[in-house]
């Protein structure tokens, strides 16, 4: 709450303290947190609902700030920023005041380090004064109980007592700029966009709201300090009377629950069938609420999938239509394909990472410039008749397509081979190199076995093999044979086209494993694939070995020069 513009829409000249924020009350129309009937998108009369939620949200602001028993306030002074966030943690910062810290903190060590460098004397930074010596913590609390309510770091040195801040107005005019609620299968979210009407000149109370008035000053020998417990600001511990009928409202639907399953009886029979027929709602509400759950990972695709919601948790792009036709323009009327992949047109592939760089590296190559962003980008959904041009590029294509497979059944089907039938397609359009690994390293490392007892010792002791290994790792180097059968059979070109196994190959690669294991961390491994102590070091380590061929330097005899005259990798995976 640090501007004032909002004000002067309502007829209030002066202006007045305004703020925004909000709430992610979860999936499932936020059920399990919001304490008021939230309304769902698909109501019928949705804009009546609406607007009684704000009435009640307001109602229930309005009633804190006009009622002295309810909350207290009180001002903290610490030496230094540093000892106010030792007490509280970050809970105390909103979010413009963390990230001014982050930036200062990095402006100071950047500063830092530069004058080390020049030898120059290094200036304190100010990190652990705050940046500004002495500051103020408000703290809102419960007058009943003393339970805390809200902690903050004050932009200023003194405080407004919620007497006389006047009244709390949501706006909510306009839905798309103020505060607007979305509320569906899929998501829960609340943005509340308010400002603080101040009191009349004329009201009991005197003055402008913006007078500020200090209240009890706290200091550190007076406050027992280390028994506030800063969490209880983020739990649902203060409630007001709407979550107090919140609450009981979730009883009288766990009894309903009950009723229902089971008979109310007093025995002791019946009373266990109660019992089993509470667990068996539950059970169902469960299901029901994971049914709608989103699950993609490396390794399992489950729930109803949101691809808007894909995109954003994966840092994607939307394939739109403009680069479609980009894509067109250094492919199709290349004379290299007669027309976009049909996995294109149809929308199967709908989100990228980087493919505007690609487009910009082949427009270079043949010399030509990208579409205009204005007019008509529909591309062409029939055969097209353009030629191959006169000024066919004689350098080698900056780019090269990578993608791969992991032998996992002696035989691909139609799921496994998508990917291949694409990429074949995008070598054709591109006219660029081609890396295939196969990872039968991978499916060894995930998904075989061995046994030590199973093991040779050298001995040839009882008539057996003394070099048995006890595992099955030559079962998935089996299956790299099988799989690029039929990989070969997806019509790449074949002078263009490098397939290897990384039980074969994984030596030439080598020097650029080393160099992504030196920089890459276990725990961030573990961030991403989600692998914990009880993991093979295998797991851990392969990695590394995927992100190998994404450098053209993995292939110096196939690529040539490096590079193959190419810095770019395109991986087909980056369609999405």
């Amino acid at each position: 709450m640090t501007y004032r513009k909002e004000l002067p829409k309502l007829g209030i000249p002066n202006g007045g303290l305004s703020g925004k924020f909000g709430y992610n009350l979860g999936k499932r129309f936020g059920g399990e947190v919001a304490s008021l009937s939230v309304p769902k998108d698909d109501d019928e009369n949705r804009a009546a609902a609406v607007e009684k939620f704000w009435v009640g949200l307001e109602d229930a602001a309005n009633r804190l700030i006009q009622s002295k028993e309810m909350m207290t306030m009180k001002r903290m002074e610490f030496s230094s920023e540093e000892e106010a966030l030792s007490k509280f943690g970050e809970v105390i910062f909103d979010a413009g005041q963390l990230a001014s810290r982050d930036k200062r903190i990095k402006k100071e060590l950047k500063a830092a380090k530069e004058a080390k460098e020049k030898g120059e004397a290094i200036v304190p930074a100010t990190t652990s004064s705050g940046g500004g010596g002495a500051v103020s913590v408000g703290q809102l609390s419960s007058s009943s109980d003393g339970q805390l309510f809200s902690l903050s770091l004050l932009h200023g040195d003194n405080l407004v007592p919620l007497s006389s801040l006047g009244r709390i107005k949501i706006l909510r005019e306009n839905p798309k700029n103020e505060s607007n609620i979305v509320c569906n299968k899929k998501k829960c979210e609340v943005t509340i966009k308010f400002c603080v009407v101040p009191p009349s000149s004329s009201s009991s109370d005197g003055g402008d709201a913006n007078d500020a008035v200090v209240l009890e000053n706290g200091n550190n020998a007076e406050l027992n300090v280390t028994s506030i417990e800063g969490s209880k600001a983020m739990s649902k511990e203060i409630r007001l009377e709407e979550g107090t009928n919140y609450e009981l409202w979730t009883q009288q639907m766990r009894v309903e629950a009950m009723t229902t399953l089971s008979a109310t009886t007093t025995t002791a029979q019946d009373e266990e069938k109660e019992t089993a027929a509470t667990a068996t709602a539950d059970a169902t509400v469960e299901k029901a609420a994971a049914a709608d759950d989103m699950v993609v990972t490396a390794f399992e695709v489950a729930g109803s999938i949101d691809y808007n919601k894909l995109i954003e948790q994966f840092g994607s792009k939307e394939l739109t239509p403009y680069l479609l036709r980009r894509l067109e323009n250094v492919t199709v009327k290349q004379g290299t394909v007669d027309r976009l992949h049909r996995f294109l047109r149809r929308e199967i592939f709908f989100s990228h990472r980087d493919i505007e760089k690609i487009c910009e590296l082949l427009e270079g190559w043949y010399g030509v410039s990208p579409p205009p962003m204005d007019g008509d980008h529909d591309v062409e959904m029939t055969n097209s008749s353009t030629t191959t041009p006169a000024n066919k590029p004689t350098t080698p294509c900056p780019i090269y397509l990578y993608t791969g497979r992991g032998p996992s059944s002696a035989a691909m089907h139609l799921g496994h081979l998508v990917p291949f039938l694409f990429t074949a397609w995008l070598q054709k359009a591109f006219q660029c190199p081609l890396v295939i690994q196969m990872t039968d390293d991978e499916k060894f490392i995930f998904k075989g076995e061995y046994a030590s007892e199973n093991s040779g010792d050298g001995t040839g002791a009882n008539g057996l093999d003394p070099n048995r290994t006890g595992d099955n790792l030559d079962y998935f180097a089996n299956l790299t044979t099988e799989n690029a059968k039929d990989i070969i059979a997806c019509d790449f070109i074949p002078d263009k086209t490098f397939l290897f196994s990384d039980l074969d190959y994984v030596g030439r690669m080598y020097p650029n494993i080393v160099r992504i294991w030196k920089a890459v961390t276990v725990n961030q491994v573990n961030g991403v694939f989600g692998f914990d102590s009880s993991a093979n070091i295998g797991k851990t380590a392969f990695p590394a070995i995927q992100a190998a061929p994404s450098f053209g330097s993995s292939f110096p005899n196939v690529l040539g020069g490096g590079n193959g005259g190419g810095d770019e990798v395109a991986n087909p995976a980056t369609l999405a």
